[in-house]
């Protein structure tokens, strides 16, 4: 904001020097004009004229220079702010990005928050399945609940027995399933 000020105050400045310079030419223009209209009635004047005319040329020409000069330093400093308000520009384009970047990563986070306690319970269903089919290889007996849950005794690979419960009604019927299907001697003691 403050560069962008700047800026403008900046071309102000040039635009109004200009304006003076073309003010002083128009000035001596006029001032010659004079010079010729008086010249045959009164040499006195005509002289004082072209006295006065030629001082302030030569401190025209003084001023011009001067604002020539100043016109170039102040082009320069036009040239270097705007040069710098690029690179401020830039930098907050990066920092705007950047910020979308952290904005896209928390909701990322959020997300992944989310899934993982929506698919905690699930995820521990899904691994006591795992583990009860790989355990259900070595399966010697078997009791069925049709209620609320399957409570099945097995042995592990150290021959000790082993009791599992699954809650739900599809994980039961997947096991039941696999038994049946697998069970090299279906057990006599399976009631339905």
């Amino acid at each position: 904001m403050e560069h962008t000020k700047f800026n403008h105050i900046i071309k102000k400045s040039i635009t109004s020097l200009k304006q003076e310079e073309n003010v002083t030419v128009c000035l001596l223009t006029e001032l010659e004009k004079s010079a010729l209209g008086v010249l045959s009635e009164n040499k006195i004047i005509l002289s004082a004229v072209n006295k006065f005319q030629d001082n302030f040329s030569k401190k025209a020409l003084y001023v011009k220079e001067r604002k020539e000069a100043l016109l170039e330093q102040l082009q320069q400093i036009l040239s270097a702010t705007e040069k710098d308000n690029h690179v401020i520009q830039l930098k907050l384009h990066e920092k705007g990005k950047l910020k979308e970047k952290l904005e896209e990563l928390k909701r990322k986070k959020e997300e992944l928050t989310n899934n993982k306690e929506q698919t905690a319970g699930q995820q521990i269903n899904v691994d006591n399945l795992k583990n009860c089919l790989r355990v259900c290889k070595v399966l010697t007996k078997t009791h069925f609940d049709f209620g609320n849950s399957v409570c099945g005794y097995t042995l592990d690979e150290d021959l000790n027995y082993k009791c599992f419960h699954l809650k739900h009604q599809e994980d039961q019927h997947k096991v039941i399933e696999y038994l049946w299907d697998n069970m090299p001697i279906k057990s006599s003691t399976t009631s339905k």
